[in-house]
């Protein structure tokens, strides 16, 4: 009789139980559900206009800097340099090394490095310290330091290549579409700068950082941005373009402490602007393509990639189809690497570029590539200088182009 009581009570404790983790799961989920609720209210009722007439962008900029102001009790590193560039008299230095307006000094450009920040005295919008990052699955080196990763199957290839020809031709942009912006070009040197060195931190593919500083140009074009704005698009770039081409994507607290609400909305704003379009034609996928196809070697990918992201460095690259800089690239590499062969070789006739339509890219390739090792932020050129880039940015020098001309 004992023994029948005790199973009995061993069974009612178990429905006991069970009930407990029903009724515990239920009120997760309903919290879970008003959270998500809440969030999605939030994100997708798109702000009312202000009653002065801003839009609800200007509104987002201006309550930007307002929480930043008010939550930090001293200017973040980045943000201070962003505001000395401002502060100064904002001479911009022409992709040919001439500089326009009086002079500046480039002792704090050259001091200045976003990763050297103390973590412990880290403040709400400062950007994260690069010597301390949290553990991150990094992927194979060897694979996505030259993009073997974007494999190309010999049925489609053509196809994908005149896909990528016909967004190239469909989406044009030029140097003047981010002349007379409210910030300088030194601001945006400085912000693609650190992308380049978290993309670099975190070992990412190639194509996500072409990828950012597209998103991140399109979102320049379209909008004015004040200073701490800058750094959230920014932020919100290079995380949209690690959801799309890597295989682990950054959380917001591994590369900015920056508040969540302001990079997810900087996110929402950056989708809007670019219509969701995230198939935007690099001239880094057509390095690749054509790397691919000609069987290059290591070296010499890598020296192109390096010309590529040095080329991003100045707003004229958009001057240029992202085709011609990237053929440019290839045929800089030519002459650097191949000395005794045809820089531009039959096959890429094939492509159906002539070489008068590369012409002016190669002089402002050629041009960039001289200003590699002189420009105030050297994120790209110590990036390539190292030896799992085969020290391509200390290897060679600018050819001389004038024969080809």
């Amino acid at each position: 009789m004992s023994e029948l009581t005790e199973n009995r009570g061993q069974i009612q404790r178990g429905q006991h139980a069970l009930r407990r983790r029903d009724f515990n799961e239920r009120n997760i989920q309903q919290e879970g559900k008003v959270r998500f609720e809440k969030v999605e209210t939030q994100l997708l009722q798109r702000p009312p206009l202000h009653e002065t007439g801003q839009s609800s962008f200007a509104i987002f900029c201006d309550n930007a800097l307002k929480s930043e102001k008010e939550n930090s009790n001293k200017t973040p590193e980045f943000v201070s340099e962003i505001n000395k560039l401002e502060q100064s008299d904002d001479e911009e230095m022409d992709v040919d090394g001439s500089s326009t307006g009086s002079t500046h000094s480039h002792e704090n450009d050259e001091n200045f490095d976003p990763g050297t920040l103390d973590v412990g005295s880290r403040k709400r919008g400062e950007i994260m310290v690069f010597d301390h990052c949290p553990p991150y699955p990094a992927p194979i080196i060897n694979e996505d330091s030259t993009g073997h990763r974007m494999i190309f199957h010999k049925d489609y290839e053509m196809d994908c290549f005149q896909y990528m020809r016909f967004l190239e031709s469909k989406h044009t942009f030029s140097s003047e579409m981010l002349q007379g912006k409210d910030f300088s070009l030194r601001k945006r040197r400085c912000s693609f700068d650190w992308m380049v060195q978290v993309s670099s931190e975190y070992n990412f593919a190639p194509d996500t950082i072409h990828l950012a500083i597209a998103i991140f140009d399109r979102v320049l074009m379209a909008y004015p941005v004040n200073n701490v704005a800058i750094i959230a698009f920014a932020a919100a770039a290079i995380l949209i373009a690690s959801k799309m081409e890597e295989i682990y994507s950054l959380g917001t607290d591994l590369i900015a402490q920056l508040t969540n609400d302001l990079v997810v909305r900087a996110e929402r704003y950056i989708l809007i602007s670019i219509d969701y379009r995230l198939d935007i034609a690099t001239s880094f996928w057509f390095a690749h393509f054509l790397n691919h196809r000609m069987e290059m070697s290591e070296n010499f990918i890598c020296l192109t990639y390096y010309l590529l992201e040095l080329s991003a460095m100045f707003v004229e690259y958009l001057d240029h189809r992202p085709s011609v800089l990237a053929i440019s690239s290839i045929v800089l590499a030519r002459l650097c690497i191949m000395k005794d062969e045809d820089p531009w070789p039959s096959s890429l006739e094939s492509f159906g570029i002539t070489f008068d339509e590369v012409k002016k890219g190669l002089s402002f390739m050629r041009a960039v590539f001289q200003q590699g090792p002189h420009m105030d932020y050297r994120g790209i050129y110590n990036k390539y200088s190292k030896r799992q880039f085969f020290s391509v940015a200390t290897s060679y020098v600018a050819p001389n182009i004038d024969a080809l001309l």
